[in-house]
């Protein structure tokens, strides 16, 4: 009842082989200091990750050296996944093409069809990871590798590797955020509110869906978020105290609901007519260092407003595609 999966014959005699066993071999271990840190003082990190290796082909030891945990989700650095299929009884080999411009990995398997994926550097500009910080813009090229790699091995050995992807890969996606739960909206007045909250109820901070909930009113009427950071003596929206909500709710109101004029309350400036049109000029790189560095939708937008100081077409389609895949990690 207690046995768990059987390792390859080459495991050494300290590999548990039930589950017992393996809870005391995880107790032990993660007392240990010289594993890594992700495991002390966690054996059930240890037991799941002795069990992900036991079902790889990995023994316990290399399981905890090649296992790594990014976002919740187990991975597999890249040199163990390609020990794994090198291991395979029908693996023939595997041939690398790597240059400035991107990767290249084919892969060979007995009785098949070689199996050739590529990552070039346009790939990586789409994807928004060239000249990401870390090892994306100190080792692009060994990044780049390591993408084509796990591509190829994954569509060739997925008996192998039975789903578990490169770590390398895993470590570039985003971060799954908790929305909370969905806001019903019947109008925009049912966005920002109109009545008062009593006063044993303000708190010093509105939760960010009432700070949202004003910004998208105001923007029905024309008022934008500089507009109202002016009106109510904010650095950002998001320093608003529910004292200033409740003033901007009140102007809302006034305005809506009383008819009051937009100009007692917001100052709207007037462009001057001879402000010179010239577009600035800016590089590609220049742009996507901007939208790597971008922490909201209104700094894409920003970033998007430069796209006309490219001179090259092709080069503008990228920027606005590495855009539109930062403003969906936004969305």
């Amino acid at each position: 009842m207690n046995n768990i999966a059987e390792l390859p014959s080459a495991a050494t005699s300290l590999a548990p082989r039930t589950l017992a066993e393996a809870m005391e071999f995880s107790k032990l271990v993660s007392q240990s200091g010289i594993v890594p840190k992700d495991y002390q003082g966690k054996p059930s990190n240890v037991l799941v990750a002795v069990q992900w290796g036991m079902e790889l082909g990995l023994a316990p030891m290399q399981a905890m050296q090649n296992i790594a945990v990014i976002n919740g989700r187990p991975s597999i650095w890249g040199d163990a996944m390609l020990a794994i299929c090198q291991g395979h009884p029908e693996f023939e080999g595997m041939d690398e093409e790597v240059t400035e411009e991107g990767a290249k990995c084919t892969v060979k398997r007995r009785n098949r069809s070689p199996i050739t994926q590529e990552f070039t550097k346009h790939d990586a500009l789409t994807a928004g990871l060239l000249n990401k910080q870390g090892p994306w813009k100190q080792y692009p090229k060994r990044m780049m590798q390591m993408r084509a790699r796990a591509f190829a091995l994954r569509d060739a050995f997925a008996d192998a590797l039975k789903g578990i992807q490169m770590a390398e890969e895993v470590q570039d996606i985003p971060k799954e955020r908790d929305m909370g739960d969905a806001q019903v909206v019947n109008s925009v007045d049912d966005l920002l509110g109109e009545k008062e909250q009593p006063k044993s109820e303000v708190t010093a901070s509105p939760s960010k869906s009432d700070i949202d909930g004003c910004v998208k009113a105001f923007a029905s009427i024309d008022v934008t978020t500089p507009m109202i950071c002016a009106y109510a003596s904010l650095q950002r929206v998001e320093d608003m105290s529910a004292e200033d909500l409740q003033k901007l709710r009140n102007a809302y109101v006034a305005i809506t609901k009383n008819g009051k004029p937009l100009s007692d309350f917001f100052k709207v400036e007037k462009p001057e007519e001879d402000i010179d049109d010239a577009v600035m000029t800016v590089t590609e790189e220049q742009l996507v260092a901007l939208i790597n560095d971008a922490d909201s939708i209104d700094s894409l937008d920003d970033i998007q407003a430069l796209l006309d100081g490219l001179d090259n077409d092709e080069a503008k389609e990228r920027v606005a595609s590495m855009i539109g895949v930062r403003r969906s990690e936004f969305d």
